[in-house]
């Protein structure tokens, strides 16, 4: 597949995910465990479908793991991932998609942070320049006086403790990336996260069940699906192409297009050219991120 068909399946079907996981939220899905957790294995579901598909089934071997304590990194990741898919959903219950979004892009800031302090990645002026764009970008959409310059809502805290646990977690998939295809490990990354927190809560499975009695089982279907697909297409794009960061900027467009869907199709009108320019902000950041 050309690299930029599958950056463009990722964006929009990220984009979409977005938009429909908010739809949810505002549905006062009960649960986050529960809707976390369940999102998460079927994601996993349709990663493993696709790698059957596709003839990817190179799976790690447990000996691979445990002779290379790869399995600290697998643990460690997918702790961030469940921490970070409850965050999300609380953060989405109360905050629009479109805001939710640019506040989100804080975690390119501390995966580029992360990698640097642990994994000798060189941090150039224009991603430092970025970076501060960024995070003008997040102050800028939520303040309303000076005296409330850092003042968040719970659901924005979410917001940024959902980008901070992304973020880290990013940089401990890409030491693990160097030993497993790719698409096997996504399968992973889906599996383990949504296991640990039906573990942590025991009660949210039959919670998971009684989400399909509430009809909400298609749209948490959908959601994961496009989640899985939106992780999978970019990871291919990033493998076609000679250039990653190229990849990586065109991808940075999924963050643009779910401000406009989230203030077209959801009417998230509220402060609206505040949401357009903060959102411009950190688009051009993120672009200067990925810019080596």
């Amino acid at each position: 597949m050309n690299w930029l068909i599958a950056i463009t399946i990722s964006v929009i079907t990220g984009s979409s995910g977005a938009i429909l996981q908010r739809v949810l939220m505002k549905n006062k899905v009960s649960g986050s465990y529960s809707y976390s957790a369940l999102s998460q294995i079927i994601s996993a579901i349709v990663c493993l479908i696709i790698a059957f598909i596709i003839g990817r089934q190179n799976f790690p071997t447990i000996e691979l793991i445990f002779s290379n304590n790869l399995y600290i990194f697998i643990v460690f990741s997918s702790v961030l991932y469940a921490l970070h898919a409850i965050f999300g959903f609380k953060a989405l219950q109360s905050v629009e998609v479109s805001r939710f979004t640019v506040i989100y892009s804080l975690r390119a800031v501390i995966t580029i942070l992360i990698a640097t302090l642990f994994l000798d990645e060189k941090l150039t002026i224009l991603q430092l320049f970025g970076a501060l764009l960024i995070l003008s970008a997040i102050v800028f959409l939520n303040t309303k006086s000076f005296k409330g310059l850092f003042r968040f809502s719970k659901g924005e805290i979410y917001a940024l403790l959902a980008a901070v646990t992304f973020g880290i977690a990013t940089v401990s998939d890409k030491y693990l990336l160097d030993w497993f295809d790719y698409v096997p490990y996504l399968f992973i990354d889906f599996l383990v996260p949504g296991l640990i927190l039906f573990l942590a809560r025991p009660k949210s499975v039959p919670e998971s069940l009684e989400l399909f009695k509430q009809k909400l089982g298609p749209k948490i279907f959908l959601f994961a699906t496009l989640y899985a697909i939106a992780a999978i297409s970019f990871f291919t794009a990033l493998t076609q192409a000679d250039n990653a960061s190229l990849v990586s900027g065109v991808g940075q467009v999924g963050s643009i297009v779910t401000v406009l869907l989230g203030i077209v199709l959801l009417k998230e009108r509220k402060d609206i050219t505040k949401k357009l320019i903060a959102a411009s902000l950190s688009f051009i950041g993120l672009i200067l991120l990925i810019i080596r």
